[in-house]
């Protein structure tokens, strides 16, 4: 109880919001498989947000389908976020995992297929970027322990970026965007030019994102999960969400270039 109090007011909050959610992702009364609850709760979901549904970007970020996927995360977030959060102040360092997540997301957008994809971890690779951003301002690579541990610590995740599942591309994209938010939110006189270059460089790689995704809207043929698709519109349609439902019905049918979804609805 006292190491929870100790916990600062961001990082308890995320903690507890992740944890609910995937919580209620188990226990929620929808006859779909686990991916479609995720999904139907938020989750990154390329035919969704392709369709409008830009926000998943920033949800699927709280959600957890695995518990033992929930369980490395929050630890991960317990460890870091405890001393990034009293580094950077709760603003700033809400800005940098929140920012991280959504472009570790954003760059899965136009670098990868029509998957369904959840969890913090580009968040977190961009906490572990900042972080290592600090021991390095601190002179802490200049510790051989702190140099080893740090080293193995990046070589291990970045390894584990390459087993099968695991959404590296998300990894990367958050790994990137942390690594420019660390530089720029550091308060050091001696980091200006430095600040200047990262404050360029996040600019560069957030517009070229916005510029990619309108040629990645599509989804090929063997990509369209169409049964998936329908379950959740019907539900969202059956639960008070019919005018929605109907409207991402004839937008993914406009993607698709058929009239499938639209016409389920209409007969169910």
């Amino acid at each position: 109880m006292k190491q929870w109090k100790l916990i600062p007011p961001v990082t308890k909050t995320l903690l507890i919001a992740c944890i609910a959610i995937t919580v209620l992702i188990h226990v929620f009364p929808f006859e779909g498989n686990s991916t479609e609850k995720a999904i139907l709760f938020g989750a990154y979901y390329k035919t969704f947000i392709a369709a409008g549904e830009w926000w998943r970007l920033a949800s699927a970020g709280l959600m957890h389908v695995n518990f033992w996927h929930l369980l490395m995360n929050m630890y991960t977030l317990y460890l870091l976020g405890g001393v990034l959060e009293r580094t950077f102040r709760p603003l700033r360092y809400f800005l940098l995992l929140s920012l991280s997540s959504i472009a570790g997301y954003a760059f899965l957008f136009v670098t990868g297929g029509n998957t369904v994809a959840v969890g913090l971890s580009g968040g977190l690779y961009g906490l572990m970027a900042a972080y290592f951003i600090l021991v390095y301002k601190a002179g802490g690579f200049r510790i051989p322990q702190v140099r080893n541990s740090s080293l193995e610590v990046l070589v291990l995740n970045l390894l584990m970026n390459f087993m099968p599942g695991i959404g590296y591309q998300v990894h990367l994209g958050g790994l990137f965007m942390g690594a420019l938010l660390g530089i720029l939110f550091t308060r050091d006189p001696q980091w200006q030019s430095v600040r200047r270059s990262a404050l360029l460089c996040t600019i560069a790689f957030s517009a070229v994102l916005v510029f990619l995704i309108p040629s990645h809207l599509s989804i090929p043929e063997e990509e369209r999960y169409l049964k998936t698709d329908a379950r959740i519109l019907v539900y969202e349609k059956d639960h008070g969400l019919q005018n929605y439902a109907e409207g991402m019905a004839e937008r993914i049918d406009d993607l698709y270039e058929i009239s499938y979804l639209e016409e389920t609805l209409r007969e169910d």
